[in-house]
């Protein structure tokens, strides 16, 4: 009689443990609901409706358009159960997120954290406004996928100080699932690293795995460090990294010459930059145009080494105070390197840079409520309502800006008018809407921004060859062939064709 009356109250055990992961689920597709509404935008043109490879498994393998294989795969799937139905696509996009929330409050609790602080994180994480981006958006998928890879990746290694399971099982899955991450977004490249960090936090030596063999991972960093001297001082010439820092300055309008100086200021502007949109996540976009320091004492430069002063100190200070403080402080970090353009990258800011290093700043929000000493639970427990509640509207409002291409561009243009790329779209859309003078007003506006606009050059020889203005028409389409833009090759050469028949 005991066992049967012992039964009904473990299952309420078991269900009661799933009741976090079912509103985390539920919350997710209750948040981003109205992105059902959403048609294709941004890179989804290029990614899924123009990409063959994603059509069968034998165009995949084929791979005539190359790209990320995770993201592939999950896309071949939504394509077989919706063909080019936008909406279906957005339900994998809102699973992924959700799914990385629940395995983001099981790592907060296999890191120690208390149940409050694994569930104030996992819900910070999950309506944030700055994951917008790559949960509205379906051609950014990778980075939610890749994340997934690195949770499951980062839960099997915690695995070998268990005990339950053979070492090198645990390990091998651990491998295994952060190969799947690196197929799908370089940035994983950083989670051996991240294992290393939490061995050196929370292990003692004696039971270390990779830190046992500190020698030989002291000779494989020194050797990577220098083989990847000589390849950028010898293979990477100066010249052609100064060509590429010129063209990543010239889609911020920066023309000058100093492009090393201009590089690494607007490389430190953009981190603090960066980080003032995850404290305060307002004006988020598309694309941010951000402008060079004038000089060393810019307010941007001084916050950013505000904030690595900060870094610093808290890493001295609490390394061994909280173990699991420092170590969401250095997720945060060192996920982002990647994106932060030590390494020159097209953009110096996106919202989707943050989405893997945000984890850290959500867990380290939760700690900060946990360890603030509240006079009332009340208060507590308001405040964090408070918060939530400001953060669900904002995701709420963010999800709209990505229901087409005209509203995407359009609140683009809103937040960064100088932004060459706003002004480019917000020309094409109102071509599409038959407004050509208003066409030509923000081609000529994208032109005086940066002359080095390929796309408005072109726009604007094609209108007015249309309009019957030939000379105008000739001196765009002259201008455009000088600046002999990579990507409009076979453009270039239509041009060239027509200029020579003329």
């Amino acid at each position: 009689m005991d066992s049967i009356t012992n039964r009904p109250i473990k299952t309420l055990k078991t269900g009661a443990k799933l009741i976090p992961f079912v509103l985390l689920i539920c919350s997710a597709f209750l948040l981003f609901s109205n992105t059902f509404l959403s048609t294709w935008t941004y890179d989804d043109f290029k990614l899924i409706v123009n990409n063959p490879d994603i059509r069968s498994l034998d165009l995949f393998i084929k791979n005539a358009q190359p790209g990320r294989v995770g993201r592939e795969v999950s896309l071949m799937i939504d394509y077989y159960l919706f063909g080019l139905n936008p909406t279906g696509f957005h339900v994998q996009n809102i699973l992924w997120h959700a799914v990385n929330a629940i395995l983001l409050m099981i790592l907060v609790g296999r890191l120690g954290g208390s149940r409050f602080v694994a569930m104030v994180s996992s819900f910070l994480f999950l309506i944030h406004p700055v994951q917008v981006e790559v949960v509205a958006n379906v051609s950014h998928r990778k980075d939610s996928i890749a994340l997934l890879f690195i949770f499951l990746s980062m839960l099997s290694y915690l695995e070998i100080f268990k005990g339950k399971y053979k070492k090198t099982y645990s390990f091998a899955l651990a491998v295994l699932f952060f190969i799947m991450a690196i197929m799908t977004k370089e940035n994983a490249l950083m989670l051996p690293v991240i294992f290393i960090v939490y061995e050196a936090l929370f292990i003692a030596d004696k039971d270390r795995f990779i830190l046992k063999y500190k020698r030989g991972l002291l000779s494989l960093i020194l050797c990577a460090s220098i083989l990847a001297a000589a390849y950028f001082f010898f293979f990477y010439e100066l010249d052609r990294y100064a060509l590429t820092l010129q063209g990543h300055l010239g889609r911020q309008n920066y023309f000058a010459p100093d492009v090393f100086r201009a590089h690494y200021m607007l490389t430190l502007k953009s981190w603090s930059f960066m980080v003032m949109k995850l404290l305060l996540p307002l004006q988020l976009a598309v694309e941010y145009t951000l402008s060079v320091p004038d000089s060393w004492l810019d307010f941007w430069l001084f916050l950013t080494f505000f904030l690595l002063l900060s870094f610093l100190v808290i890493l001295i200070k609490y390394k061994k105070r909280s173990a699991i403080l420092t170590f969401s402080l250095l997720w945060g970090c060192l996920f982002f390197l990647p994106t932060s353009n030590i390494l020159p990258l097209s953009y110096y800011a996106a919202d989707r840079y943050l989405y893997t290093p945000s984890v850290g700043f959500c867990i380290m929000t939760g700690l900060l409520f946990d360890y603030v000493k509240f006079k009332t639970q009340y208060i507590k427990y308001g405040s964090i309502s408070l918060l939530m509640f400001m953060m669900v509207l904002l995701t709420w409002k963010q999800n709209a800006v990505w229901r087409s291409p005209e509203s995407l561009w359009l609140h683009s243009y809103n937040v960064t008018p100088s932004s060459t790329y706003a002004l480019n779209n917000m020309g094409i859309i109102s071509i599409q809407k038959g407004e050509i003078n208003k066409a030509m007003d923000f081609f000529h506006k994208s032109i005086e921004t940066n002359p080095s606009s390929s796309t408005a050059q072109y726009n604007l020889g094609y209108l007015y060859e249309v309009a019957g203005d030939i000379e105008k028409s000739r001196q765009h389409y002259v201008n455009f062939i000088r600046l002999n833009d990579p990507d409009f090759q076979k453009e270039v050469e239509k041009v060239r064709k027509k200029l020579g028949q003329r």
